[in-house]
């Protein structure tokens, strides 16, 4: 499936009754900047997971950050993005997140 856009961001659809959840979503952001130097220096890819509570309010499980800078450069280099990252609620980890990440377009000598 693909994942849709709303307000808080880019929300992926749920997976119920299920410890281990696997999505297998196809994920498509539009940078918010031209500015593709300062995004390799100063710009992060923030994923969040939750816990979707019909009664209550939905409870964060953990929180992931990647330097898009990382991800740019594996581009340059011909190269998806892989990564496996541990997801943090305050100083607890809470599991971990893993996947792909490639991106379109030509971003020849952006981090030069």
């Amino acid at each position: 499936g693909v994942m849709s856009k709303h307000q808080e961001g880019i929300k992926s659809k749920v997976i119920k009754h299920n410890l281990n959840p696997v999505w297998k979503d196809d994920m498509h952001v539009s940078l918010a900047s031209i500015d593709l130097k300062g995004l390799a220096r100063n710009a992060s890819l923030i994923v969040s997971v939750w816990d979707e509570d019909l009664a209550n309010a939905d409870d964060l499980i953990g929180v992931m950050t990647i330097p898009v800078k990382k991800i740019i450069h594996a581009h340059t280099q011909g190269n998806a993005f892989y990564f496996k990252e541990d997801l943090h609620s305050n100083t607890e980890i809470m599991g971990s997140l893993s996947g792909k990440i490639s991106i379109d377009g030509n971003f020849k000598d952006v981090l030069q």
